[in-house]
């Protein structure tokens, strides 16, 4: 560490004692509450449409069911970047 200051960094005799390190980390919380949703083109997003058109296919579940406000702070919970398609586009 020392050769990494005085050579890389130019810093000699530094005293560590009165050196600070700030190191902020994100919380998991804030991390997913500011994701970016997938573009409606992407493969993820493609990928979980078309597994959300097989639950509801294959489960016979009526297509209104994604219009639940239950369903849907379900699925952000799930993933916050999947945007749930309406039932038009299903």
């Amino acid at each position: 560490m020392w050769f990494h200051l005085s050579s890389v960094l130019k810093i000699s005799n530094p005293n560590v004692s009165e050196m600070k390190v700030v190191v902020t980390q994100m919380t998991i919380t804030n991390l997913f509450s500011e994701a970016k949703p997938y573009s409606v083109g992407s493969p993820q997003q493609r990928e979980r449409v078309e597994a959300f058109v097989r639950l509801i296919v294959s489960d016979m579940r009526p297509v209104l069911s994604v219009q639940s406000a239950n369903f849907k702070s379900f699925c952000k919970l799930l993933d916050p970047k999947f945007h749930i398609p309406c039932e038009k586009k299903l």
